[in-house]
C-alpha cells in the first residue's frame, strides 16, 4: 500500500466496495439464480436425451447390440430421475 497514489488507493477502495455489494446482492438473488440453473441443466439433459441417445438406441436395437443398447438405456433412466 506504500506504492499506491492516494487516487489509485482511493479506486481501490472504491472497487472493493463495487465487488463487496456485487457478493451481497448474488447472495440475496441466490434461490432464484439456483432454480434457474437446475432449469437450464434440466433442459440440457433433456435435449440430450431428446436428440442425441435416440439414433444410438435405435441403431443399438436394430443390430441387436443388447450391450450397448443397455447402457443407453441405463443412462436413459438415470437421466429421467432427474
Amino acid at each position: 500500500m506504500y506504492n499506491y497514489t492516494p487516487e489509485e488507493k482511493s479506486a481501490l477502495a472504491e472497487l472493493i466496495g463495487m465487488v463487496k455489494n456485487i457478493q451481497s446482492q448474488v447472495f440475496h438473488l441466490e434461490p432464484l439464480l439456483t432454480r434457474g440453473i437446475y432449469f437450464f441443466i434440466y433442459k440440457q439433459l433433456q435435449d440430450f436425451m431428446h436428440c442425441s441417445l435416440s439414433e444410438p438406441l435405435r441403431k443399438a436395437d436394430k443390430h441387436r447390440k443388447e450391450i450397448l443398447k443397455g447402457y443407453l438405456l441405463l443412462l436413459l433412466s438415470v437421466i429421467t430421475l432427474q
